[in-house]
């Protein structure tokens, strides 16, 4: 039985993915945006903290089933991540008796993101990009050229370049 995805899992998984920067948890490889999996350590029927940020963490296809395959593993990395105390509060937190409030883990999900976002934008103000549209171009011309960047997460991403309107 397939479990359905909801827009809050998409907005979830999206925030998973963001915070890790296109760099897979484990193997530390940077992996393109859309290849990064969001995986859980306590499954998503678990609804109490299906959405919770410590139960979750971006993994590459390989790192994920690896994962699924060694349960023992995966639970001691994830000790290792947490640490004891952290680990042990989100063992506390996936008891069964309480149901998530949807509309206040959006509006908790929406600001997370907005964050990242904010970073991530300070940091190309900082390199000399500003905002077109949406994307971030280098300031000034080169030439004729604009130079775009996209995809802030990626490591040693170099931007497309496209010719100016004129």
């Amino acid at each position: 039985m397939r479990i359905k995805t909801t827009k809050l899992d998409k907005l979830f998984s999206e925030y998973v993915r963001k915070r890790a920067k296109g760099i897979c948890e484990r193997c530390l490889k940077p992996t393109e945006f859309k290849k990064l999996q969001c995986s859980h350590f306590h499954g998503r029927r678990k609804k109490i903290v299906r959405w919770d940020p410590e139960n979750a963490c971006a993994l590459d296809f390989y790192c994920h089933m690896h994962f699924t395959e060694n349960p023992l593993e995966h639970t001691e990395w994830f000790k290792k991540r947490l640490g004891e105390r952290r680990f042990n509060a989100l063992l506390v937190r996936a008891r069964p008796g309480r149901k998530p409030d949807l509309e206040l883990i959006a509006l908790g999900l929406k600001k997370l993101l907005e964050e990242l976002n904010n970073k991530n934008e300070n940091k190309f103000r900082d390199a000399g990009f500003v905002p077109y549209k949406n994307c971030f171009v280098k300031e000034g011309w080169i030439g004729d050229e604009i130079r775009v960047k996209k995809e802030p997460w990626k490591k040693n991403f170099t931007p497309p370049v496209f010719r100016a309107k004129r």
